[in-house]
């Protein structure tokens, strides 16, 4: 990687093992490290797939500063004119350069407007033979099917959580029933015992009046 810029603002490229740029950004502090941050969670987005496409051959990403300024205006230009002279169709990039970032004219978003539905034509008509963009649209179509897995697992989890729960609470209300059951049982025993206890009592009062009246 290029050395670090001094000033605020940079333009960074990055690029594959054979030095071909996929990727052009505008940033500051540490944003041209956060694509492959990025690219290890679970983001479909064509840059993304590209990242993780190098990484499975083995291969690391090359990053390059390649333009520094404390003007940020300055930066976003740098950015466009060189996602222009690259071209889109060449690049990872979702727009051509910092839409949101900076307050355009009209003309200008008419004109990125324009620039971005003619890219989306254009890798509409290039799908079925890009083999690149093929490939990416295998990799959106696995993470896909991976997030829907990964959901089904979650969901299956929190089922069988559920259900443990329930069992649970199934537990407790038995052994509870039980335990009521079983403190019923025993009042009875001793009310029992004790309705005995006074009948023999009672029954040894009589037994002695009747001897003293003897």
């Amino acid at each position: 990687m290029s050395s670090l810029p001094q000033k605020r603002f940079y333009v960074y490229t990055l690029t594959d093992p054979q030095n071909h740029i996929f990727y052009v950004g505008k940033g500051t502090g540490d944003r041209i490290h956060q694509h492959e941050t990025e690219a290890r969670s679970v983001c479909a987005c064509h840059k993304c797939c590209k990242i993780r496409k190098i990484w499975r051959a083995g291969e690391q990403i090359r990053k390059y500063y390649v333009f520094e300024t404390d003007d940020e205006r300055e930066a976003y230009q740098e950015e466009e004119r060189l996602i222009q002279e690259i071209g889109m169709r060449n690049l990872c990039n979702k727009t051509v350069g910092g839409i949101g970032t900076r307050s355009r004219t009209n003309e200008e978003m008419e004109a990125l407007q324009v620039a971005v539905e003619a890219y989306d034509r254009q890798r509409r008509i290039e799908r079925g033979h890009d083999p690149d963009l093929i490939a990416w649209e295998r990799e959106v179509e696995d993470v896909r099917k991976e997030l829907q897995q990964r959901a089904r697992e979650q969901q299956h989890q929190r089922n069988q959580e559920l259900r443990e729960r329930e069992r649970q609470k199934e537990r407790k209300r038995i052994l509870e029933a039980r335990r009521i059951q079983e403190n019923a049982a025993d009042r009875q025993r001793r009310k029992e015992l004790n309705q005995r206890w006074d009948e023999e009592r009672h029954q040894r009062w009589l037994e002695r009046r009747n001897r003293n009246e003897k």
